[in-house]
């Protein structure tokens, strides 16, 4: 990929915001900002942002230049950290910057607005990889095809804005001189939101927020990453962007493109899919996802928790209304056994409390309970699930398990045993796990259902991210 900002790197900064000339200068060492004011109203603005009474913890953002000329801006959520010294106080000041934001050529005089932000390579390739764009290749030269056979667009409403979202392959278009052509890293996929408007740069992590989202959904992967730039309209030039997601590593490089859920499958409800997975209304509860390349093959105790909030979720998502009929019938249910309770002789107050909390918190309510919920969406879902997990003889060569609709439902019944025992027996594997997969297609096949895609598109996708593990 083109390189983007580098670790380290310093210049001068407009901290007064003036807009008059520059009166601090600064360095960055990975996500360390150093700053060193030049003048004595810089050092009383470096003192008051020192301040750690809470007034400092908010978004500011600060601009400058940096060594070659590129303008820069930078983030900073807290209070500044002041160097103190014995001998002559220089009024230096650290911070932690989370997202940093840098021009990459010096035409690029403000970086405080963008129109386009664009996501490009790393998990992008997996979704919708480069090798569609090459046509063949001829007398020793590749043709690539024509843009429109791998790009797609679409228009979208995003919190009032006006957005076109569109993914497409970016190819190489010149080469430097002396320079050995590298292919591989010049050509690359990109996802791309394209305002009508000038977008604040606090606008980034909301657009980071609604690709990643999609990104992750897509590959099965909490742990990816694609790096961000961002587009005047009327310039070509990008600014880059680096911002602290806090994964450990990425699986970019390690997921096949085989074993996600492509771009294209996507279609005309890309838009539908991309505002459900960011409406906090709507949107589902993934965190059962790997985060960490090491844990990808495993059923680790904090997703078996992770997955039934996912479905207690879900379910509510899917405005499953008990019928106020049913309501009212348990209502009184759990008032005439209350009143029972009440006249049971020879037993202790303590135990009566604990009946009555039991029929308000279960019955009274009409709750299902977490069996009921799950074995609801298995009941929806399960004969199309089974078409993925269930294939030929598959059971017979021992690749895959198949099951009757009860022992599904006993097995739904002994992946909730374990998060439930944990607590007083500890994390006990009882079998349970071995229908994680199966749950996650559940949870899956819901939210497509509610992005509007039609069931047997839903399960061609699931074939393609879940169906290899059957």
């Amino acid at each position: 990929m083109t390189k983007g900002i580098a670790n380290c790197f310093c210049g001068v900064l407009d901290l007064l915001e003036t807009g008059e000339g520059f009166d601090s200068h600064f360095s960055v060492d990975g996500n360390i900002v150093t700053i060193m004011p030049l003048t004595a109203e810089a050092r009383r603005k470096v003192l008051e942002l020192s301040y750690n009474d809470g007034s400092n913890e908010r978004d500011h953002w600060i601009y400058g230049y940096a060594e070659d000329n590129c303008a820069v801006a930078i983030l900073q959520k807290t209070h500044l950290s002041v160097f103190v010294s014995t001998g002559i106080s220089l009024s230096a000041a650290k911070f932690f910057s989370p997202l940093i934001v840098k021009g990459s050529e010096s035409c690029i005089t403000d970086v405080k607005t963008f129109e386009v932000i664009e996501f490009y390579g790393g998990i992008v390739d997996r979704l919708h990889t480069p090798g569609l764009a090459v046509g063949r290749v001829d007398d020793d030269m590749i043709k690539y095809k024509d843009a429109a056979e791998y790009t797609s667009e679409y228009e979208m409403t995003l919190d009032e804005t006006r957005l076109r979202v569109a993914y497409t392959i970016k190819k190489p278009v010149g080469m430097e001189t002396g320079e050995v052509p590298d292919l591989r890293n010049s050509i690359h996929s990109v996802l791309r939101l394209a305002s009508d408007s000038p977008q604040p740069l606090d606008a980034i992590r909301k657009y980071y927020s609604c690709a990643m989202n999609l990104f992750q959904f897509c590959a099965a992967r909490l742990n990816v990453h694609a790096e961000i730039r961002l587009y005047k309209r009327q310039s070509d030039a990008p600014v880059f962007v680096r911002l602290t997601d806090g994964f450990p590593d990425y699986a970019d490089d390690v997921i096949n493109f085989t074993r996600v859920i492509r771009l294209r499958f996507l279609g005309g409800k890309l838009p539908d899919l991309i505002r459900l997975l960011g409406d906090k209304n709507k949107m589902p509860y993934l965190l059962f996802l790997p985060s960490k390349n090491g844990d990808a093959d495993k059923v680790l105790y904090t997703d078996v928790n992770d997955l039934c909030v996912a479905f207690e979720r879900e379910y509510a998502r899917h405005e499953k209304e008990v019928s106020e009929e049913k309501k009212k019938a348990a209502r009184e249910l759990a008032e005439k056994l209350g009143k029972e309770i009440d006249g049971v002789e020879n037993c202790p107050d303590e135990v009566k409390r604990k009946a009555k909390n039991i029929l308000n918190s279960q019955l009274k309510a009409f709750s299902p309970s977490l069996k009921e919920k799950i074995v609801y969406f298995y009941e929806k879902y399960g004969s199309s699930l089974k078409s993925v997990t269930e294939i030929g003889n598959h059971d017979k060569l021992g690749i895959a398990e198949f099951y009757t609709d009860d022992d599904f439902k006993k097995m739904i019944g002994k992946f909730i045993d374990i998060r439930n025992k944990a607590s007083h027996a500890g994390i006990e594997w009882n079998g349970g796990e071995k229908i994680f997969a199966h749950l996650k297609m559940l949870i899956y096949y819901s939210i497509l259902d509610r992005a509007g895609f039609p069931i047997q598109d839903i399960t061609m996708m699931l074939s393609w991210l879940y169906g290899w593990q059957f």
